[in-house]
Formats: structure tokens, C-alpha cells, sequence
């Protein structure tokens, strides 16, 4: 048996004549808004539209539909408002539409605001950072620049000191530990000297890490062993002992 339209006073059938006439059927939406704004636009009292409910296209605007495809489809979020109501129907509906279209352009407003904003926050962030970058450049520069000036201060000093001593006696032996002859000469004896205090003040500090890297492996071992009971009472004594004396050494 062929599907009628449930639209007011409408004869059209789902058949081969009316396909070939243009004439095309939708089913009603499965969303439930969907569907409750397509049977309120109906305007068949106590009517609920069932799966296999449907409307012609004669119900629907012109730019309602996608036919760019081999299938004539709806395109999203239409209802039908083509209809030939009695006197007694009309009314309502044209307000229940129109109050649903003020809520999608407010919903659509607010969007638009939200997203106004959300591209003023993050412009304002990114000028917040461009100026912490600036500040950070300048910052650095100036603390370059600084260093500089004590390192030129430093040499004219270290210079000026060289110059207000009596010239030092030349040695007749040229042992490690006498001063050189020159100024350039005994500013390299003093950087290398520098150098290597900073080298082995590096080294100690590399050998306390290594050691305390040795102790913590030794104790993680110790607790793992301990966890799975893999050493007696004995050796775990002694391991304490060593672990308390080796904690009160300085």
C-alpha cells in the first residue's frame, strides 16, 4: 500500500506517477526536536508522527533541498511551512516558527560575542608575551653589557697595578713559579691559573654527584633486596651498620 502525505488536505501518494512528476517524500526527523517542530507545523491535532510517516515536497521551499546529488535531499535544520491551512489553523504555528527563529539568531549572537572575546583574550596574551620577550631581550643585554664593563675595569686595574710596582728583577733560572717578565704574559699565567682552579672545582663538584648518585643506587638496592627478602638477618644487620656509619660520617 503505497504512503500518503500526512500534510492537511494533501493527496499526494508515494508512487511512480508522482516520482515521475518531480514529486518527492521525507520522512520525518528521528531527532525529537526535530520532529516535534515538523508535526507542530502540521497542525493535525493529536496527530504523532510515526517511522513511517512522511511529507511531499510540495510542503517545502525551493531552497529547502540539496540537489546537487543523484538523490533530491533536505538540507540540515528545514521544516516545512508551504501549507494550505483552513481558516481555523492558521496562526500559531507562524509564532511558534518565528519565536524559534529569534532563539537561532540570539544562540547565533551570543557565538559570535563568545568568539569576539576569546580573540581579544588571546591577542592581549600574545602582546602580554611579545612585551615579557622585550623585557627579557633588554634584561639580558644590559646584564651582558655589565659583565663586560667589570671584565674592562678588572683589566685596567690588574694593569695599572703591573705598572705602579718596580719592574721585578729577572730570575737567572726560568723556574715555574717565578713571575713572567711581561704584562700580557702574566695575565696569561692568571687566566690559566683561573681556568684551572674553575676545571677542578668542576671535577669536585662531579665526583660529589657521582657519589651521591653511587649511595642512592646502593640504598635502592639495598631496600629492594630487603623488600623481597633476599638477604638473612645477619647481613642485613651488618648492612645497617655500614648504611649508619657511613650516614654519621661527614
Amino acid at each position: 500500500m503505497p504512503h500518503s502525505c500526512a500534510a492537511w488536505n494533501c493527496t499526494n501518494r508515494f508512487t511512480v506517477q508522482t516520482r515521475s512528476n518531480g514529486i518527492t517524500f521525507h520522512r520525518f526527523p528521528k531527532d525529537k526536536e526535530r520532529r516535534k517542530q515538523w508535526e507542530t507545523a502540521v497542525r493535525r491535532k493529536g496527530v504523532s508522527a510515526s517511522p513511517s510517516s512522511m511529507l511531499c515536497s510540495d510542503h517545502f521551499r525551493p531552497e529547502n533541498f540539496d540537489r546537487t546529488g543523484q538523490t533530491v535531499r533536505l538540507r540540515a535544520g528545514v521544516v516545512p511551512s508551504v501549507f494550505s491551512f483552513p481558516a481555523h489553523l492558521h496562526g500559531p504555528v507562524a509564532t511558534r516558527t518565528r519565536r524559534f527563529q529569534l532563539s537561532k539568531m540570539a544562540q547565533e549572537t551570543q557565538n559570535s560575542k563568545k568568539a569576539r572575546e576569546t580573540l581579544s583574550l588571546r591577542s592581549r596574551r600574545s602582546q602580554t608575551s611579545k612585551a615579557q620577550e622585550t623585557q627579557t631581550s633588554n634584561k639580558t643585554q644590559e646584564e651582558t653589557q655589565t659583565s663586560k664593563q667589570v671584565q674592562k675595569t678588572l683589566s685596567l686595574d690588574c694593569s695599572q697595578l703591573v705598572q705602579e710596582d718596580e719592574p721585578l728583577p729577572v730570575p737567572n733560572v726560568d723556574h715555574s713559579y717565578a713571575l713572567p717578565s711581561s704584562d700580557d704574559d702574566l695575565r696569561a699565567r692568571l687566566r690559566e691559573a683561573l681556568a684551572r682552579v674553575e676545571s677542578l672545582e668542576r671535577e669536585r663538584r662531579n665526583a660529589k654527584d657521582r657519589e651521591r648518585r653511587a649511595k642512592n643506587a646502593v640504598s635502592g638496592l639495598l631496600e629492594d633486596l630487603r623488600v623481597k627478602k633476599l638477604i638473612n638477618e645477619e647481613l642485613k644487620e651488618q648492612l645497617n651498620k655500614k648504611r649508619s656509619s657511613n650516614s654519621v660520617r661527614p
